[in-house]
């Protein structure tokens, strides 16, 4: 044997580098890209893509694997140049030639046919020669499983014999001259398009692409840095997750309000290739359209993460659209599977330390002639921030994270910021006050019997009941503190003995008595105790 000549052991776990070569009438484009995103928090996102397509004869399809995952009634294609005349999509067939290499000795043994070889038989025998055939497949089932090789009959001529064995027989090859080791199968792939026709016969056509999607969503994260008594910095930033679809250089804005995608609930028909759309007997109820592929991204309603006292970046530029308002990224990459944390603004803005307590409703019968305060325990006092909101945007709705930035960096606690306009204002919790106290109590002064007949059949009667009520609050810390108490009150108010302010609302379940929310806001000195006075009339049942 020929010392120069070139050995090969084959292994069996070889690692295949395979390429894929599409075989269609479809001509994707090069330019065909992604130019804007609006995500929602909702979990929906709006998609802009133009480009190139190049067509033939007129038209440009689209293979699944590019078809985006669009909501019902929002996929819309225009072409700037030429009018699009059809648009559908239905199922074809794709020829896959696939390259690889060899992964079993049946493969080598094919590729290299009439080439010159040492093989490695079982029993320690040897032959030098080449490979003259190889029997086929006896079934379809063998056809399908190529690793099924074991009993092949092999035809192998030496110089002076031709010798039969098992392919399973082989352990080892030495290959005489340069063996081959890459081969390529073909497959018909049954796979869904959408082909767009347009009315010119351009060779390269403009087109633009819009739709709605879920899979991508961003949620706020707020943080108060309490500086003083009446000064704070608010930052906002958002986390964007991105579970739809690789976003490279597009221009991103981040949506504030509530947007009303009535029928978005469900894939578009012609994108609809998994499931046969059902059509529900009611013609108009949409949301009974089959809803495939298409995931919800998780959704925080509340998340932190304290970045500490890095410099901030210059804040995202927004403008507002009708009753939205846009927060814009440009130049944004994100990959599909991706999450990113942006910061949008920091403000320094003025706050007010508030202790609330709200009340529960006064009762609609069972008045006592006496009173019978409650325990202060069933009056939780909670201490709240005050926070005005004197930007140019509107505050959405998100988790805050309050920290006091007093000589060193402390959580204080975290709560929901609510939505809140350019001029207006919100409260966010801090703690519960332990050392302002609240007790109240009611009693019955007056009685007017029989007083209203409810005008039914068989009506019942009504007294008219005049109520005094007491709020006893003491405040047991060493300043003066601002203070407001709610309450719910049925009946028609009387008189305070500190101005309160009134809402009146609809009661829905009590005809004969006005429902109003009232507000105390006042001050109490450290130390100090305030007793707060007031009386109402109510129609109770006789």
């Amino acid at each position: 044997m020929n010392t120069n000549s070139l050995k090969f052991t084959f292994m069996k776990n070889v690692i295949g580098l395979a390429t894929y070569l599409l075989f269609s009438t479809t001509v994707f484009a090069q330019n065909f890209q992604t130019q804007s995103v609006s995500i929602f928090k909702n979990g929906q996102s709006f998609f802009i893509k133009n480009g190139q397509v190049k067509t033939t004869d007129g038209q440009w399809k689209m293979l699944e694997q590019d078809v985006p995952a669009a909501l019902f009634g929002t996929l819309w294609f225009h072409s700037s140049e030429g009018a699009i005349n059809s648009t559908k999509s239905y199922p074809d067939t794709l020829i896959s030639t696939k390259e690889e290499t060899a992964a079993v000795i049946l493969d080598v043994l094919k590729l290299n046919q009439g080439k010159q070889m040492i093989l490695h038989l079982k029993n320690d025998k040897t032959l030098t020669g080449t490979i003259e055939s190889i029997t086929k497949t006896q079934n379809a089932e063998d056809t399908k499983n190529r690793y099924n090789h074991l009993a092949r009959v092999v035809v192998f001529k030496t110089e002076t014999q031709w010798i039969t064995f098992l392919s399973g027989d082989i352990q080892r090859i030495d290959f005489l001259e340069q063996p081959n080791f890459m081969m390529k199968t073909t497959e018909k792939l049954p796979k869904n398009i959408i082909e767009i026709g347009f009315e010119n016969k351009e060779a390269t056509q403009n087109l633009e692409m819009m739709y709605l999607r879920n899979g991508l969503n961003w949620s706020p994260e707020y943080l108060l840095e309490l500086n003083s008594d009446t000064e704070a910095k608010l930052t906002l930033q958002a986390e964007i997750a991105n579970n739809g679809e690789d976003l490279e250089q597009v221009d991103l804005n981040l949506v504030i309000g509530v947007p009303n995608f009535k029928f978005a609930t469900q894939a578009a028909m012609l994108v609809n290739f998994m499931k046969e759309i059902r059509q529900s007997s009611n013609r108009n109820n949409h949301n009974n359209f089959s809803n495939v592929s298409m995931g919800q991204s998780s959704s925080y309603g509340v998340n932190s993460d304290f970045q500490g006292n890095a410099a901030p970046p210059e804040a995202v530029a927004g403008s507002a659209n009708g009753d939205l308002f846009f927060y814009n990224l440009p130049q944004f990459s994100l990959p599909k599977g991706g999450r990113a944390m942006q910061e949008l603004f920091a403000e320094n803005v003025n706050i007010a330390h508030i202790y609330e307590c709200n009340l529960t409703a006064n009762p609609t019968a069972g008045y006592r002639k006496e009173y019978l305060f409650t325990a202060p325990t069933s009056n939780n006092v909670i201490h709240s921030v005050k926070v005005t909101n004197k930007t140019t945007q509107p505050w959405t709705t998100g988790s805050v994270f309050v920290v006091n930035q007093d000589g060193k960096t402390r959580p204080v606690s975290q709560d929901m910021l609510n939505y809140t306009p350019s001029k207006g204002h919100t409260f966010i919790k801090l703690t519960e006050a332990p050392d302002v106290k609240i007790e109240q109590a009611e009693k019955e002064i007056s009685r007017q019997p029989k007083a209203k007949l409810t005008p039914q059949k068989n009506g019942y009667w009504y007294d008219l009941v005049k109520v005094e009520g007491q709020i006893k609050i003491r405040n047991y810390k060493d300043k003066a503190i601002d203070l407001n108490v709610r309450r719910p009150i049925n009946g028609t108010l009387g008189n305070s003995s500190i101005e309160w302010l009134k809402e009146e609302v609809i009661n829905r379940n009590n005809n004969l008595n006005a429902l109003t929310n009232v507000c105390w806001e006042t001050t109490l000195e450290g130390g100090k105790e305030l007793i707060i006075k007031y009386n109402y009339e109510i129609y109770v049942r006789f």
